[in-house]
């Protein structure tokens, strides 16, 4: 594997830990039904804490060796950057008050946020195979 193959690699780390995490271990808090609903957005408030912080780290990772060592371009590169962005300073802080007034046993009322949410984890995961093939091909090629 050369340098070129890191950028594509670290996008299939990165794409493991949304897929298990957010779109896997998630939902399945949420089947426990031992669990109430507060403790239940407790604990997932925590899991998408901890993923923010392993994303991120990985986000920079990818970013530092696509910018030494190239591998993918940087349109496609920029995708999931700029989707973790936008989940982390757009969609997560309505969403983490929201959960705040549902565990302090507040109506919080209707929102959507949550799919958008999701839609933009599906569309990441995608983007990061995406990167990954077309990283992890050009390499091969050389």
């Amino acid at each position: 594997m050369s340098g070129r193959a890191i950028a594509p690699a670290l996008s299939l780390l990165w794409a493991g830990l949304v897929l298990g995490g957010s779109l896997i271990a998630a939902p399945a808090i949420f089947q426990a039904q031992t669990l109430s609903l507060p403790v239940a957005l407790d604990v997932g408030s925590a899991q998408f804490l901890w993923i923010g912080i392993a994303e991120g780290a990985l986000c920079a990772a990818f970013l530092l060796a696509q910018s030494f060592a190239g591998g993918v371009n940087w349109k496609l590169a920029a995708v999931p950057f700029f989707l973790l962005l936008v989940q982390r300073f757009i969609i997560m802080p309505p969403l983490d008050a929201r959960t705040l007034q549902i565990i302090a046993g507040e109506s919080a009322g209707e929102s959507h946020l949550h799919i958008v949410f999701i839609v933009m984890e599906v569309i990441k995961v995608i983007a990061l195979f995406v990167i990954a093939w077309a990283g992890l091909s050009a390499d091969a090629r050389r």
